[in-house]
């Protein structure tokens, strides 16, 4: 809900996966029994702010899966 609310993203539950897109983003978050696991694909633009967007999903995750 926060990712659609701030970004703008589409996302689609599949029993244990989100899938989302957006302009210059998609991929898959997995719920897995022990573990969460994150697949994103980059558009050319954001791939820039690779970095940093990892320094925010690793902060964001402590906070909503720990």
């Amino acid at each position: 809900d926060d990712m659609q609310d701030i970004f703008s993203v589409e996302t689609d539950w599949r029993g244990d996966e989100l899938h989302f897109s957006s302009t210059g983003v998609s991929g898959v978050l997995r719920v897995l029994e022990d573990r969460i696991r994150l697949e994103a694909s980059l558009g050319f633009l954001f791939s820039a702010y690779k970095p940093r967007i990892e320094a925010q999903l690793a902060a964001n995750f402590d906070r909503y899966f720990s």
